[in-house]
C-alpha cells in the first residue's frame, strides 16, 4: 500500500469529500488527477502549491500517484482509497484553503479606466492575442484603440451587462452564449464567466443588484451546457471561491494588492488562456457594478 499525504484542501473539495463515498477518476494530466464524486463534483488532486476551492494539494515531496483511468476510488473518513492501484491520500492533517477568508473587502467600486489599465498589462505580457480579453476591453474603456472583431461576441457582453443591472433573470440568454463557449477543460466562454460571478458576488449584492437572481439565472444557463469541471469552478465563484492566483489577480485589478511581477506571470501560466479570460471576466463585473452605480 501506498500512502500520500495531502497538507491543503480547498473548501469546496473539502465539502464534496464529506458528503460523498465514492468516485472515480476521469482524467490524468502532468499537473494531478481529476476526480468525479458521485454526486457529479470534481475534485483536483496535484503537487501544486496554490491554492483552488477544488483541489487537493499534495506535499511537496511526493509525485502525483500513479492511477489508471476509470478507476475507482472509496471515500473514508480522512482517506482516499484508489482500489486498483493500492494507494491511499490521508486528508486529515491538511489545512482549508478558502478565498472567502483570505479577501480583502472592499466597499467603492473602481473606475473602469483602472480596470482596463490592469487588463492592458495582462495583453502587453502575452506572446498570443485572446479574443475574449480584446472584446471586453473594447466595451470596457472606449478610448482604447481596439476596435471588436467579433459582433456577436460584443453584443453578448453588452447584454449580459445590461441585464444583470435591469432584469437579472434575462442574464440567461447571455450567459447560454458564453457557457461552454471554446476549448478545453475549461472553456473560454466560462472561463469569462468565472470571473464576472465572482466580483458581483465579492461585492455582496445590493437591492439593485439582484445577486440570487443572477446565481439562479447562472446556474440555470449553464447546466448541462458545459465540462463538469468548469460547471464546478463556476459554481465555486458564485459562493465566492476562487484561485489563490487568480484572487491576487483581482486584488491587484482594484488595488488592494501592490502590483506583482510573479504574479502576473502565474495569471498567464493558468492554463493556456483561462486566467487571461477570468481575469476579463473580471473586468466585466467591474465594468456591471459601475454601470450599476451610474
Amino acid at each position: 500500500m501506498n500512502l500520500y499525504s495531502a497538507n491543503q484542501i480547498g473548501l469546496c473539495a473539502s465539502e464534496s469529500l464529506a458528503k460523498n463515498r465514492s468516485g472515480e477518476v476521469i482524467g490524468i494530466t502532468s499537473k494531478g488527477i481529476f476526480l468525479k464524486l458521485a454526486d457529479e463534483s470534481i475534485i483536483f488532486l496535484s503537487t501544486s502549491h496554490f491554492g483552488n476551492p477544488l483541489t487537493i494539494n499534495l506535499n511537496p515531496n511526493q509525485n502525483v500517484p500513479i492511477v489508471n483511468p476509470g478507476e475507482p476510488i472509496n471515500l473514508a473518513q480522512q482517506a482516499i482509497h484508489f482500489e486498483q492501484s493500492s494507494i491511499i491520500v490521508q486528508t486529515g492533517a491538511a489545512s482549508i484553503y478558502s478565498s472567502m477568508r483570505l479577501s480583502k473587502p472592499f466597499s467603492v467600486t473602481p473606475h473602469p479606466k483602472q480596470v482596463s489599465s490592469f487588463l492592458v498589462t495582462l495583453r502587453s505580457r502575452m506572446d498570443h492575442s485572446v479574443a475574449l480579453l480584446d472584446e471586453a476591453l473594447a466595451l470596457i474603456d472606449h478610448s482604447m484603440a481596439i476596435r471588436s472583431s467579433d459582433m456577436e461576441t460584443r453584443s453578448a457582453l453588452e447584454l449580459l451587462v445590461h441585464d444583470a443591472v435591469s432584469s437579472p433573470l434575462e442574464c440567461v440568454h447571455p450567459i447560454r452564449f458564453f457557457a461552454g463557449r471554446g476549448r478545453g477543460l475549461t472553456p473560454s466562454g466560462d472561463d469569462l464567466l468565472m470571473g464576472w460571478i465572482y466580483t458581483l458576488v465579492r461585492w455582496g449584492g445590493t437591492q439593485a443588484l439582484k445577486l440570487d437572481q443572477l446565481r439562479q439565472a447562472l446556474f440555470q444557463a449553464i447546466e448541462n451546457r458545459t465540462t463538469s469541471i468548469s460547471l464546478n469552478l463556476i459554481k465555486a465563484a458564485a459562493g465566492g471561491e476562487i484561485d489563490e492566483r487568480l484572487l491576487r489577480a483581482f486584488e491587484m485589478m482594484i488595488s488592494l494588492r501592490p502590483f506583482e511581477d510573479r504574479a502576473i506571470q502565474d495569471i498567464l501560466e493558468w492554463g493556456s488562456s483561462s486566467g487571461i479570460e477570468v481575469c476579463a471576466g473580471m473586468g466585466l463585473g467591474i465594468f456591471t457594478l459601475y454601470r450599476l452605480a451610474f
